[in-house]
């Protein structure tokens, strides 16, 4: 039986037993390339047959079952070229203890500064963390980086009201209040929103007030209120009506 090499098409002349022996698998003597015999079985044409019988002279090597090559089979020029490799040595580097100290103190470093780094980019949402707020203050003097003004109106507690009848204008009211900042932060004056209601609830009239509008007079409108520092609240409206009996302030 005969078998063709699919790589450059020789063909070898192969007997069962050889086969066998070699678990189907042989290796082109020409172009040494390892390939199944049993996959690329020959049956030859006249013209090839006459070809053989002419004296045409066909070769096959067997593989072994561990399909390695051995020495023989590996072509003189490869041979010498394998003979001028060498397995080549891995040296790991060793650092002495101050060279270790060294990176180890220059990785802390780079560690602290892209730290620094995201803080400064961050600083508008990480200045509204009390504990941060210290560093954060510290880096931007350093720096002279600017940061936005923080504003809580949930930490912003009224302290006391009082609404009466205004003793000088006819149908105006006027209301005293106070409020204070509870706040760990200064932060701007708020919007002052005045809501008046009837018994059931329902709202009769409201009206929202800037600071300059309910600021004593020579108070800064644009200054930032400081923390546990009361504000007074000085109010004149025109009066609703009788309807208007119960009042409510809301911080914006």
């Amino acid at each position: 039986m005969y078998a063709q090499c699919p790589h450059c098409q020789t063909l070898f002349r192969l007997s069962h037993g050889q086969l066998t022996a070699a678990d189907a698998k042989v290796r082109c003597g020409q172009c040494f390339t390892v390939f199944n015999a049993l996959e690329n079985l020959r049956v030859l044409s006249d013209e090839e047959e006459a070809s053989l019988a002419s004296g045409q002279s066909l070769e096959y090597q067997a593989i072994e079952q561990d399909g390695g090559k051995s020495d023989k089979d590996i072509p003189e020029i490869l041979e010498r070229d394998l003979d001028n490799l060498k397995t080549p040595i891995v040296r790991v580097p060793r650092y002495s203890r101050r060279e270790t100290l060294i990176y180890f103190v220059g990785s802390l470093v780079l560690l602290a500064i892209m730290g620094l780094q995201l803080i400064y980019h961050q600083r508008a949402q990480l200045i509204r963390y009390p504990e941060l707020r210290p560093l954060i203050m510290t880096l931007c003097d350093a720096t002279g980086c600017t940061l936005p003004s923080l504003q809580d109106t949930n930490q912003i507690e009224l302290l006391s009201r009082q609404l009466y009848t205004h003793p000088n204008v006819a149908g105006a009211l006027m209301i005293r209040a106070s409020m204070v900042n509870s706040a760990p932060f200064s932060q701007p004056y708020p919007l002052l929103e005045l809501s008046l209601s009837d018994e059931q609830g329902h709202l009769v009239a409201m009206r929202r007030f800037k600071p300059d509008e309910y600021l004593a007079s020579g108070e800064d409108p644009a200054a930032m209120m400081s923390p546990g520092s009361p504000v007074a609240i000085n109010l004149e409206i025109a009066d609703p009506g009788e309807n208007a009996l119960a009042y409510e302030f809301s911080f914006l």
